[in-house]
């Protein structure tokens, strides 16, 4: 418990000190995300968050290899699949770049996942569970990417999941579950002081990819009981939200005939601050919501 407990406040501490250090990085060297049509920023804002809590990230993970000597074939494909979307993420901030090669990239990083032996065994067929496992990782980036459009709202999310992940893997008794939830819950934590309304810093796509990868990691790595039902539901209840705007998303677009990667300003949180919410009342209440999904994935683990 110790040692989990010190995986927590190291991500945290790491994060914390990260931040501010890539963005004097940002200011030196102008990589800031300017207003537009689709950002509700009024000043350029620097956006090299991401790979602050890329390295938080991974710095833990590989100080715990190294100190554990326990899960290094998973840790590797962790790392250089993170490293993969990570860094086109952040060239798609630096400079966009093709869809279609973004979503390769996540293809790759969901294979290099199933290489180390990480994959949905819910249905242990390889014909089922490779596609599936494919669809977690990409569904996962876009989904962050797609919830990243107001101060504070990824980062806390991702946070609220974490704690979610975090009691699921404790009642699995899933100890590489355990470690990934908790470096992630303290670097989203160590992000979100810097990122929360009014924003000194984005996490951009970089970071969005990145802590979608992660979580759908998580997901993959709890999901990991032949034909166990409440292994496969609970961690997608815990996504609920994500999953919901996403699957908005895809209706409002399809229905007006858009590209899927098209850029809009509908989401619910969009519309909640038409309605007159502010920034920070609307995160409040997608906070509320993620809280609620946690907690029933929670439940349906406890309870049945």
């Amino acid at each position: 418990m110790l040692t989990f407990g010190l995986v927590f406040l190291g991500s945290l501490a790491s994060c914390l000190v990260l931040t501010p250090l890539f963005r004097k990085l940002a200011v030196k060297y102008q990589l800031f995300d300017a207003p537009g049509d689709l950002k509700i920023h009024e000043k350029p804002i620097p956006y090299t968050g991401g790979v602050a809590i890329f390295f938080s990230f991974i710095f833990i993970l590989l100080v715990m290899v190294f100190i554990k000597k326990q899960y290094v074939l998973e840790m590797t494909g962790i790392f250089f699949g993170g490293l993969l979307v990570t860094a086109l993420g952040f060239f798609d901030d630096l400079k966009k770049i093709n869809p279609f090669l973004r979503l390769g990239g996540q293809i790759s990083a969901a294979v290099m996942l199933i290489v180390v032996g990480l994959y949905v065994k819910f249905i242990p067929i390889y014909v089922i569970c490779i596609p599936l496992t494919i669809f977690y990782v990409v569904a996962s980036c876009n989904s962050m990417n797609l919830l990243d459009g107001m101060d504070g709202l990824v980062a806390g999310i991702v946070s609220i999941a974490a704690i979610g992940f975090l009691s699921l893997s404790i009642i699995q008794n899933n100890s590489l579950a355990i470690l990934l939830s908790l470096i992630l819950l303290g670097s989203a934590l160590g992000f979100l002081p810097y990122n929360y309304n009014p924003a000194s810093i984005y996490m951009g796509d970089a970071g969005s990819n990145f802590l979608g990868f992660i979580l759908a990691t998580i997901m993959i790595t709890l999901t990991s009981e032949p034909y166990g039902i409440l292994s496969f539901v609970a961690p997608i209840l815990v996504m609920g939200l994500p999953i919901l705007d996403t699957l908005l998303a895809i209706a409002r677009r399809y229905r007006t005939k858009k590209q899927f990667y098209e850029g809009d300003r509908e989401h619910f949180y969009d519309r909640l601050c038409a309605k007159g919410f502010t920034q920070k009342q609307t995160v409040f209440i997608c906070y509320g919501i993620g809280m609620l999904f946690t907690s029933l994935g929670i439940f349906t683990m406890v309870l049945f």
